[in-house]
């Protein structure tokens, strides 16, 4: 393409960058990589490796166990050229040192993730064994995890299937005293409703929710009237929501739209068009999802016209 007159984007280095680590072709990677980095004008190379091309490199090296090398190429190459590392080029270096059991330098890097104003996701505990022990070093160490580090541990047992320790370790910062924040009690909920813990989570929302100190926003109320619509108990989905207004916190097109898939799953038509009205009565701004939902519904109706009829203006007035 050099040939030709095309020059090489950052994205086509990336790509190829990309193949040949996977591939484990990394001494010809790293050879491309150092290409962009010098630059030549006279091969075409004009564009410089950015976070993305780094992330991909320190990857394949710590895929292929050279954790130092990837290590040296993010502290003292990527960081001295004007590379600001992201979440994701923290997330690589964590993980793979948690894989070869050095807890200790995956605790550093997580503190500098924190120093830089970066909040770590639960791709930084792809391990979930690795984050139990990271919180243990943390502790050993006089550096006691705050409610929101905990908050990420607790969505990450979650997220990879270890909802019951993360509810063991929700209950255990209860009997501590802890002060445990309504992001955890959300992750937790929504941890127990995908896992067909159902009962669990309500009890967990009326205990800590309804009669604790802890106030339920959108996000819990949308989490579980979606954990009542999957388990076929629509009616109190449709509770819940005028509950929730009825407490103050108002439904967002979220909650709507998972209300309204429950119906339209069972072919309750006119309470998906019930629906529609409140929305457009409450000025909830429609969603695509919310369009997808209204051609299901007149493909669904035995009389599209009419059903089309019924529906609030703002559903089929055209936008500017």
């Amino acid at each position: 393409m050099v040939a030709i007159g095309c020059k090489p984007t950052v994205i086509t280095y990336g790509t190829l960058i990309d193949g040949l680590c996977k591939t484990r072709n990394l001494s010809v990677a790293i050879k491309l990589y150092e290409e962009m980095a010098k630059g030549n004008e006279e091969s075409g190379v004009s564009c410089r490796p950015n976070v993305v091309t780094y992330n991909i490199i320190i990857d394949g090296l710590c895929k292929a166990g050279l954790v130092e090398k990837a290590r040296q190429l993010f502290l003292e190459l990527m960081m001295q050229r004007g590379v600001d590392p992201d979440i994701y080029t923290y997330s690589i270096l964590m993980n793979s040192y948690c894989l070869v059991d050095r807890i200790i330098d995956a605790r550093e890097l997580f503190d500098s993730i924190t120093r830089n104003g970066y909040r770590p996701d639960v791709v930084c505990y792809t391990k979930v064994k690795d984050a139990r022990n990271l919180v243990g070093v943390m502790q050993l160490n006089g550096a006691f995890p705050n409610s929101w580090t905990y908050s990420i541990f607790i969505d990450g047992l979650c997220k990879n299937g270890c909802v019951l320790e993360a509810v063991e370790m929700f209950y255990t910062l209860v009997d501590n005293k802890f002060a445990i924040d309504l992001t955890s009690l959300n992750s937790l909920i929504d941890g127990l409703c995908k896992t067909g813990r159902f009962e669990t989570a309500l009890g967990l929302f009326q205990k800590f929710s309804l009669h604790g100190n802890l106030l339920p926003d959108v996000v819990t109320y949308s989490i579980l009237i979606n954990g009542l619509c999957k388990n076929g108990q629509l009616e109190k989905a449709n509770e819940l929501l005028s509950y929730m207004e009825e407490k103050g916190c108002a439904p967002n097109v979220v909650t709507f739209n998972t209300l309204m898939f429950g119906f339209l799953k069972n072919n309750k038509i006119p309470k998906v068009v019930e629906l529609l009205h409140k929305m457009a009565e409450r000025n909830v701004k429609p969603s695509e999802c919310t369009m997808s939902l209204v051609m299901q519904l007149l493909i669904k109706a035995g009389n599209y016209r009419e059903c089309l009829n019924q529906l609030p203006k703002f559903m089929v007035q055209k936008q500017n």
